[in-house]
């Protein structure tokens, strides 16, 4: 999809919506009162397990913005026994051709399809891999829910649940991303912003997490630098980083906007270091704690020390003080 020329329009993005949670399935139905008519949106997975709020998030977002691409994450093909959302999608397979079909539904122009289908293009396309290098008037944008790299999440020390590691990083993915070679690749699933340019690739994660993260750790999820007025930038966390004097449940630094046409910056020049592309422009650095530590503070895979707050929770949980 190409938008260059004069159309005006942004791309916004974000991850992990969990509208599980009343608190963001009202956020997301909120989205609809801001005027998108002209934007486009990314969702790197996880809205939902239950095929029930799945639909009336997704519905309510296509209404929303002229266009929206998702990709599924780990907790839309959740299968649980004591979950009568699922009513007889028993499986994994038949929960995705259940959204395959939701999709199909919602929007004539859905994208949509089988694994049979999606080997067989995957073969054909094949021989054409090569032309991947050959672009030179477009900009790429590319998405998923899972990470590539195990270099875009926090070290295992650092983290309060030590098996998120075992669920990052993807040869095939990697591998897919470094041949499409994008100026921007959007993932989710592991509830960090983040912001980290590697092999030339920008990889953004804008997460909007559960409730009670975006309360206890909100210093560690948000993106400092989107699109949240400087008037409301007027705190800091722990780190020095401005965070906005909101409620952490309002998020209104998402969803974050990734890219914008030139016309659309035309229209309302933006402050801020907005990188020209080749069709637009691509959102100036957004500063996630994470990833701006990681600019200056080489990886130690061989340290096994547990950082100081994760000793902390885990001394608290074996005196009983956490349920």
């Amino acid at each position: 999809m190409s938008l260059g020329g004069s159309f005006k329009s942004r791309i916004l993005a974000v991850s992990d919506l969990h509208v599980d949670h009343p608190e963001n399935l009202a956020w997301t139905l909120k989205l609809a009162d801001r005027d998108h008519r002209q934007d486009v949106l990314i969702v790197a997975g996880d809205i939902s397990h239950s095929q029930e709020k799945l639909s009336r998030a997704l519905q309510s977002l296509v209404t929303a913005f002229w266009k929206v691409f998702f990709v599924v994450g780990n907790h839309e093909l959740w299968t649980r026994a004591k979950d009568g959302s699922s009513g007889d999608k028993e499986d994994s397979p038949q929960k995705l051709r259940h959204i395959h079909d939701l999709f199909g539904h919602m929007d004539s122009q859905a994208a949509i399809g089988t694994e049979e289908l999606a080997e067989w293009f995957d073969a054909q396309n094949a021989p054409s891999r090569d032309l991947l290098q050959l672009r030179s008037d477009v900009d790429v944008i590319s998405f998923s829910h899972f990470l590539p790299l195990q270099a875009l999440l926090p070290e295992k020390r650092n983290l309060f649940y030590s098996g998120l590691a075992k669920a990052v990083g993807s040869d095939f993915l990697a591998h897919r991303i470094s041949a499409l070679a994008p100026d921007i690749h959007i993932f989710g699933h592991t509830h960090f912003g983040w912001d980290a340019t590697l092999n030339g690739v920008r990889y953004i994660q804008a997460p909007l997490c559960t409730p009670r993260e975006r309360l206890s750790r909100m210093g560690s999820i948000i993106l400092h630098h989107s699109d949240v007025p400087p008037s409301r930038m007027t705190r800091t966390d722990g780190a020095g980083h401005p965070i906005p004097d909101i409620d952490p449940l309002a998020a209104d630094w998402l969803p974050v906007t990734i890219w914008r046409s030139h016309a659309d910056m035309a229209a309302e020049p933006s402050g801020g270091d907005w990188q020209v592309l080749k069709q637009g422009f691509m959102c100036p650095p957004l500063h996630a704690r994470w990833s701006t530590y990681f600019e200056t503070h080489p990886r130690r895979p061989n340290d096994v020390t547990l950082a100081p707050w994760v000793k902390g929770a885990r001394r608290r949980a074996a005196d009983g003080s956490e349920r």
